[in-house]
């Protein structure tokens, strides 16, 4: 029976697959699979056969998302350092083969799939949010520690007695904000977009330059502009936090938000 061929390949993928970056084969092959298959079925509807088949494809989905995880797993999840490239590949994986899967499952635009389009969606925002979390940390540790140091310091501290700590006086905060000034800001983002693009290239054999790819190009677009709107949101905090806690200091963020946007339009892939 097909389900049970693709049960099979997707568990033989899973077994035998030694490069687990780019978009699994199972994947790819599953939105001709569900057509060849709803083809089939145009002359012959029946409630029984519907029920027959949807559960079917659950079956598959299941299985395949399941195998997905575990071969991603495999590029090293384990690491103790949540900064360690098994980590990031881990969410690199996810989020390539997530996108891929919306992508074709969303152009058949049949009712039969679109709870398993859903959870891949799901599956991609929240996966997407962890790699961007991880990828800015590297650029950005120094700021990001420093203001949540502050914010749990203002869950037990009034906002005027926080410079009475002296790990987050105005000295320190003028410290930290002179690592991040404009120049800076500019080479870290260069910087980030590299590490981007190298971990959303375009696929292995592929002819096309990086992030030209059929797959990888929208991907990259997608990570990118994520990756942006999150440093406008830790900025945009990271000022209030400043206005709140530092009123009278006379000490700034050095660079602004319409340099990030600058920095990242630069960038801008699509």
């Amino acid at each position: 029976m097909l389900q049970e061929e693709q049960l099979h390949a997707i568990e033989q993928t899973k077994l035998t697959t030694k490069k687990r970056n780019g978009v699994a084969h199972f994947i790819r092959y599953f939105p001709t699979f569900v057509g060849r298959i709803e083809a089939q079925l145009v002359s012959a509807q029946g409630y029984e056969i519907r029920k027959t088949v949807d559960a079917a494809y659950e079956r598959i989905v299941q299985a395949m998302f399941e195998a997905l995880q575990q071969m991603a797993k495999m590029d090293g999840t384990e690491a103790k350092d949540p900064d360690d490239k098994g980590m990031l590949n881990y969410h690199v994986i996810m989020i390539e083969n997530m996108h891929h899967f919306v992508a074709d499952m969303t152009q058949l635009n049949l009712g039969a799939v679109r709870a398993f389009v859903a959870r891949a969606e799901e599956t991609y925002d929240r996966e997407l949010s962890a790699y961007v979390i991880l990828v800015l940390r590297r650029p950005m540790a120094k700021m990001i520690d420093y203001f949540d140091g502050v914010e749990r310091l203002l869950q037990t501290t009034a906002p005027s007695e926080v410079t009475n700590n002296s790990s987050f006086s105005r000295s320190a905060l003028k410290k930290v904000v002179k690592e991040y000034d404009s120049r800076d800001m500019r080479k870290n983002i260069d910087g980030l977009y590299k590490r981007v693009e190298k971990h959303f290239d375009a696929e292995e054999g592929s002819t096309l330059p990086p992030g030209q790819s059929g797959v990888a190009a929208p991907v990259l677009v997608g990570v990118w502009n994520a990756c942006e709107e999150q440093l406008l949101r830790l900025t945009d905090k990271w000022i209030k936090l400043i206005n709140q806690c530092y009123p009278d200091s006379g000490v700034s963020l050095e660079y602004t938000t319409g340099e990030v946007k600058a920095a990242f339009k630069k960038h801008r892939t699509g």
